[in-house]
Parts: structure tokens; sequence; C-alpha cells
């Protein structure tokens, strides 16, 4: 039995995903394929087209075999903290054989150049790393320099592209956990943001976006031409639905901010307890903005030229979730991952699930009702992070449309397959 893993969003499952599926079963021949997929929350932090179980089990149909979660606090992080999560993850579980992923430029020894000198961080490195930093740059922008002054001014446009920046970082934690999972970069085909050209494929992006102003059926009709057929019926029966927006995050942002240590003549808490991803420089910032206000009107305060529009973003959400800097911390110190919590699988994939449920260093939940951690460890902190993002989104979801979705504890794993 050979296993291939895709890290993802599916936000939606559309035929970009299922043509990196198909290459990625050509090109390693592996017999089963499992996603670990991001929650109810983007790395962005804005909140997914569907509900987690809802989206996973659209990926089984479209041919996935098992669809793990990415924890919360992964999922919206940086792409360091999204890619350490997710691959740890995938070590964690065993019997993982490949690691296949789109990238613009699959070129291995380039990648390799850049991921052996962030390992070892030579002098020339780390010197412009350290002068980019004083000069103001955000991270991002000065490892950047860092690497450009390392390896030469023609690996920028490499280093700028979405999805190689990703592919950097997935790498990089395979090598620094010396797993035995095989990186395999496939060529991304179209633009990141684009509607569907040459390839055919519309992005991810691209299909929300036309998405939210459309009737039901109108929906559906969009939603048919642009997802393959498994996926399409999943998210078909979802089209009544309202499609949650930033701006729905509004009253849950306000409300946390009047009971936010640090407003008024409150001190400001210490760095170990400000959301994840934000400084005191930019948590000052936010006490100061007078309310009302909406979310836009917030994020629009915070952003800088040094501070990201998507660090700002996810900044907010660790805020309204509880995520704290010295969670990352902690968690990191102890492990990183301590549960695999499966979202969807195959009727006829159960089998690997059990072989995985062998194999894993850490518990594979199937049964979250049963689930139940030492209440003073890193597990139980993690999965009440994941508790939270769940309520959250559901809660938003329900004032938008009406919709109860049950609670992490009492929802199941979505197994789809002919007996359904």
């Amino acid at each position: 039995m050979s296993v291939l893993s895709i890290i993802s969003e599916y936000n939606p499952y559309h035929r970009g995903h299922a043509y990196l599926l198909e290459e990625a079963k050509r090109f390693t021949g592996a017999s089963h394929a499992i996603s670990i997929m991001s929650g109810n929350f983007s790395q962005q932090g804005h909140p997914m087209l569907a509900d987690k179980l809802s989206r996973a089990s659209a990926a089984a149909q479209a041919g996935i075999d098992l669809v793990f979660e990415i924890p919360v606090i992964y999922a919206t992080g940086s792409a360091g903290d999204f890619a350490e999560g997710a691959v740890s993850l995938l070590h964690a579980l065993g019997n993982v054989d490949w690691l296949c992923f789109g990238v613009e430029d699959p070129d291995p020894e380039l990648f390799n150049r850049v991921t052996d000198t962030l390992l070892s961080e030579p002098a020339a490195f780390r010197s412009a790393l350290d002068r980019s930093v004083r000069e103001g740059f955000s991270f991002p922008s000065a490892r950047e320099n860092a690497l450009v002054c390392a390896l030469g001014e023609d690996v920028r446009g490499f280093l700028r592209r979405p999805n190689n920046i990703l592919g950097i970082e997935y790498i990089l934690m395979l090598k620094r956990l010396g797993s035995s999972i095989r990186p395999v970069m496939i060529r991304r085909m179209g633009e990141y943001h684009a509607e569907s050209g040459e390839s055919g494929f519309s992005s991810a992006s691209a299909i929300r976006s036309r998405l939210i102003p459309l009737s039901p059926e109108d929906r559906r009709s969009l939603l048919e031409k642009e997802l393959p057929a498994g996926s399409y019926d999943r998210y078909a029966a979802l089209s009544h639905l309202p499609i949650l927006t930033d701006d729905q995050y509004t009253p849950f942002l306000t409300a946390r901010l009047l009971s936010a240590p640090g407003r008024g003549t409150e001190p400001l808490p210490e760095p170990e307890d400000l959301p994840l991803d934000m400084t005191t420089a930019v948590y000052r910032r936010l006490m100061d903005i007078p309310l009302p206000a909406t979310w836009t009107e917030a994020v629009n305060a915070l952003h800088t030229k040094n501070v990201t529009m998507s660090r700002i973003t996810r900044s907010l959400l660790h805020l309204m979730l509880g995520i704290t800097n010295g969670d990352r911390r902690r968690l990191k110190e102890d492990g990183c991952i301590f549960y695999a919590n499966l979202l969807s699988a195959r009727r006829e994939s159960t089998h690997l699930l059990r072989r995985l449920q062998e194999t894993a260093r850490i518990p594979v939940i199937s049964k979250r009702s049963a689930y139940s951690p030492d209440p003073t460890g890193s597990a139980a902190r993690l999965w009440q992070l994941d508790k939270n993002a769940t309520d959250l989104y559901n809660q938003m979801l329900f004032l938008a449309g009406g919709e109860r979705l049950k609670d992490e504890s009492r929802s199941k794993p979505r197994i789809v397959g002919q007996d359904e």
C-alpha cells in the first residue's frame, strides 16, 4: 500500500485540485491519497465557503481517500506555521510516502538551494536578514532580501510566487523533521487569482468571488462548470446557504474588544498573551479604535506597509478565538501536533484508516465524542482552540441563514460512498 498526501484548503475543491490529484497519482503510482485540510477558516483569516465537514466530504467524493484537519492555530498561521502544522501531522501519521504540491517553478535543485540556505543560515544571509529587519521590512520581505543576497538576484521572482513560497516551507519542514516523506512538485496550471484561461481551471478565489452575488440557481450553474462531478454534487446541495464574508465578523470582533485587556486605562497584555501574530504596537492601535467600528474599518486602521493585510486579518481572528503568541510557543515546545482529526473518508478506504490508526504516533480521532485528552496538557489546549473555531463558524452561519450545525464533540466524520 503506497500513500500520497496533499495539503489543502479546498475552498472549494475544483478542477485544478482534481488535476493535481491525477498528476500526483500518475507521477507516484500511489494506490491511495490522503489530504490534510484547513478547517473552517483560511490561512488569511477568512471564513471558508462551506463548513469543514462539507468541504472534506466533497474532496472525498471527488477521489481523496481520507481527509484530516489541520488544527486551527496552524491553518490560520503564517506560511511557516501552516507548513509546520500540516507537515508535522503527515509525519506523525506514518505510512505516508509522498507529499505532492503545486508550484509555479518545479525546479528541485532551486528549492533545495533555498531550503538549505534557510537551514544553514550562512553569514551573508544572516547579515542581510538582520539589516532588513532593522530597516523596517516585514519578516517575509526581510527573508526574501536575505535569500537574494545569499543566492543572487535571479531568485527574487521565484521567491515571490505564492505556491513556491508554500513549497519552500513544506520542504523545509520535511528536512527539519528528518522525514522519509518525499516531496513531489507539480507545475501549477493557471494563475493564482485567475478565472479559467488556457488551463481551463479557475482559481478558488475567482470562483468564490463570482459566487457571492448569485442566486442559488445561478450558483449551481457556475459550480457545475467549475467543479468536478463528485465535488459539485456536495456543493450544489449547499447552494441555498449564505456565503460568509469578513463583514460578518463585526459583532464578534467588537464584543471581544469590549472586554479585551488594555482598553481604556488598563495595562496592555504581555507579548505572550497578545493574539497570535499581533505585536504590542498593533494591539495598542487596535485598543484605540473608537467604537462603533466594522471589521473592515478595524483592518484598514491596523494595516501598514510593514504589516501585511493577511497578518492583520489572521491576528484579529486569533483575538476572537483566544489564540495567543504563548499558545504557539507552548504547543511547539511540547510537540506541535497531538492528534489527527478525521473529517471525511471514502467508505472503501476505511482499511487505510485502520492502517494509519496502527502506524500513527498520535491518536487518530474517528469518534470525536470519545476523545478526551489530559485536561492539563497541550493536546487539550489545541483541541479547545479547534472547538472554539467550530463554534465561531457555526454561530456565524446560524446568524446569517438560520443553519444550525453540530458542535465539534457532537459531529461525526462524513463517510462517502455508494451505501450512504
